[in-house]
């Protein structure tokens, strides 16, 4: 009897030592990622099952000057889309501040309404661009640079996000695509979110 008392007794300890261990690990994996400046949240998801998108919303900095190869300009700055499903449609809503450091003035500003198969063709893109190897990422440090804030929920209530903000921090995969897919969803409403090259078609 009591041998078996003992025996429960230093299990106990056991269970609560690990217990404590795996509280003081967590607590300090931010501090332990920490290279540089830079600390680090990511955290491993499983893969996403689901193709149905629910909600998407999107925040970054762009800071290419021009790329000639599209037909669009993508003027540096910041960028805020979303997507949401409401009464059987897809409402948009489009922000870009030329001034990425600041939410004072923006220079143009969007919403409308279209059709639900944008999201399909926004899964589409996501799968393209293999969005979901980041998932899970979240890295920030003090320092001027870079900016992404990015929020897929799926019908599932899976989710996809992914957060950096700071000096080299970005991530191997790029996310500009998204500013030519919601300016050729509003030239289709016959809106303007960003202005053509001058010298397109010569």
């Amino acid at each position: 009897m009591r041998k078996k008392i003992m025996v429960g007794i230093v299990l106990i300890f056991m269970v609560q030592a690990l217990l404590v261990s795996c509280k003081s690990n967590q607590e300090e994996d931010p501090i332990e990622n920490s290279k540089g400046g830079t600390t680090d949240y990511s955290t491993e998801c499983e893969k996403i099952v689901s193709t149905d998108i629910k909600s998407f919303s999107i925040e970054f900095i762009h800071s290419n000057i021009d790329d000639k190869e599209n037909r669009y300009t993508r003027p540096a700055g910041r960028y805020l889309f979303s997507m949401e499903k409401e009464n059987g449609h897809a409402i948009c809503d489009c922000k870009y501040y030329e001034r990425a450091d600041s939410y004072e003035q923006v220079t143009n500003e969007l919403r409308f309404e279209t059709d639900l198969s944008y999201f399909d063709q926004l899964q589409t893109l996501i799968e393209e661009q293999d969005l979901e190897s980041i998932n899970g990422y979240h890295k920030t440090n003090s320092a001027l640079g870079d900016y992404l804030d990015l929020e897929i929920v799926y019908e599932s209530e899976e989710e996809l996000k992914a957060f950096a903000e700071g000096g080299g921090v970005m991530l191997w995969v790029s996310v500009d695509f998204f500013i030519l897919f919601f300016s050729d969803m509003a030239e289709e409403q016959g809106l303007v979110l960003i202005e053509k090259p001058e010298d397109e078609g010569h």
